[in-house]
């Protein structure tokens, strides 16, 4: 048997064939067992029953091979037909690759803001207790020359005006206690690379596809 449609359609087909096959051979009793003096089984005389079964069997077949034949033509179809997204040429079967395997480019994404969100806060609250003990130690130094305390504010003011050497004794410290971010790869340039790819094809193939299979013609047969 042969038979014509576009992709749009013959993926709706593969569905509902599907269904059909599933309703079949799950409302249906392929095998029973009979008294021998019995003349119906299900309400159906023994002919009608063995008919019917006959009927199913058929049916579940055909339908079988038929949702085989329409898979197929849509996988020789796709391996050829070629759709544009984001100005790049797939060939559907890549482009719907592609698009499956963005799951775990979001996956990446994820990981990689979440850890650089946890490593900056890490960093963060290292380096206020750098800068804490930064200011500390001025404030010593401070203290060792006018024998009196100062204030947070009079250590940042020496600082600035490295008064007494305050900027290197601030400096030194600091970098002592100091936390960075580290990572073998530039992770601001990474997020933005992965979440613009995929942003632009998400954006884009699904349109392209639904196109493309609205317009691609395939020729079923079984």
């Amino acid at each position: 048997m042969k038979e014509t449609m576009n992709i749009t359609q013959a993926l709706k087909e593969i569905k509902l064939t599907g269904k059909k096959i599933e309703s079949d051979i799950s409302k249906t009793v392929f095998v029973t067992t009979k008294k021998a003096e019995a003349t119906k089984i299900q309400s159906l005389t023994i002919a009608e029953y063995k008919a019917h079964i006959a009927s199913v069997v058929q049916a579940v077949d055909a339908n079988i091979a038929r949702r085989r034949a329409i898979k197929s033509a849509i996988a020789q179809s796709n391996a050829v037909t070629t759709v544009v997204v984001t100005g790049t040429e797939y060939t559907v079967a890549e482009a719907i690759e592609l698009k499956t395997s963005l799951k775990f480019q979001q996956q990446f994404l994820d990981t990689l803001v979440y850890q650089l969100k946890v490593a900056n806060q890490l960093a963060d609250r290292d380096n206020a207790d750098a800068e804490t003990k930064a200011y500390n130690a001025v404030l010593a130094n401070i203290a060792a020359v006018n024998g009196d305390k100062s204030s947070v504010a009079e250590a940042k003011r020496a600082v600035v005006t490295n008064s007494a050497g305050a900027a290197d004794t601030y400096a030194a410290v600091y970098a002592r206690f100091a936390t960075e971010v580290l990572s073998g790869v530039n992770v601001d340039a990474k997020i933005l690379s992965l979440q613009e790819e995929l942003d632009n094809f998400q954006r884009n193939v699904d349109v392209a596809l639904s196109v493309c299979n609205s317009n691609t013609v395939i020729e079923i047969n079984y």
